[in-house]
């Protein structure tokens, strides 16, 4: 495509991707063309893709990073490969453990009483221990009177035992 602008300086050309609409600046003033078949996305593989995934994004930064490195440094030792090493295995572990000791040190539970220190609770749970208390006292007086009851019982029981 071609445009002529007689007596004009030509300072900016804008281009928008994958739109039909070239920008020009110049010494008259500011004009737009029109591009026909522009908009097309028939988009060059080696050039970002407008439509691409955030997978397809990752991957082709790893291979532009992977084209970057010279083929003699990339080795793999096959001894290596999926082997774990043991020494850093335990060096995490034990500072995992060091931290995991640290937050249980610093760290204060709170307590998640909310309302519950209010009047009207403190005098219900008063109430509820009173009424504990005195059913305590209740079946221990009961279970004294049954004790008392049953030691004279055996003794009756012996002496007529013995007696007989």
């Amino acid at each position: 495509m071609k445009e002529e602008y007689p007596g004009k300086t030509v300072s900016s050309v804008r281009f928008r991707p994958y739109e039909d609409v070239l920008g020009v600046g110049h010494s008259g003033g500011f004009e737009t063309l029109l591009v026909p078949g522009a908009g097309f996305a028939n988009f060059d593989s080696f050039e970002s893709n407008p439509f691409e995934t955030k997978k397809q994004r990752q991957e082709r930064e790893v291979h532009q990073l992977l084209e970057k490195l010279q083929p003699d440094s990339i080795m793999l030792d096959p001894s290596r490969i999926g082997s774990v090493d043991k020494k850093i295995v335990q060096e995490f572990v034990k500072e995992q453990e060091a931290k995991a000791a640290e937050d249980a040190k610093t760290v204060k539970k709170k307590k998640k009483m909310r309302g519950k220190d209010k009047v009207g609770s403190r005098m219900k749970r008063k109430k509820l221990k009173d009424g504990k208390d005195g059913r305590k006292k209740a079946k221990d007086r009961i279970d004294g009177e049954d004790d008392s009851d049953d030691d004279d019982g055996d003794e009756e029981s012996e002496g007529e035992g013995g007696g007989g």
